[in-house]
């Protein structure tokens, strides 16, 4: 991807996900591994957030003008 302003690349600033592990293709906690179904909300989602239908989002920013618009990935 490239910055929309001067087509410089960009690099990663923050990224959202709607959780943090799913138990399955993913790394989670020793301490969650027995929570088969957890109180709401689950350990994996504590901040209760859904990005889409279940997706992370993505933010970017210019590398040489850190000031321009992001660019946003979401998948």
């Amino acid at each position: 991807m490239s910055c929309p302003d001067c087509g410089a690349n960009v690099e990663p600033l923050l990224t959202i996900d709607s959780s943090e592990w799913d138990g399955v293709t993913s790394w989670r906690p020793v301490e969650d591994a027995a929570a088969d179904h957890p109180p709401f909300p689950a350990p994996n989602e504590p901040t209760m957030l859904m990005i889409g239908r279940g997706y992370g989002l993505q933010f970017y920013t210019c590398v040489a003008f850190p000031a321009h618009q992001h660019v946003t990935n979401m998948q």
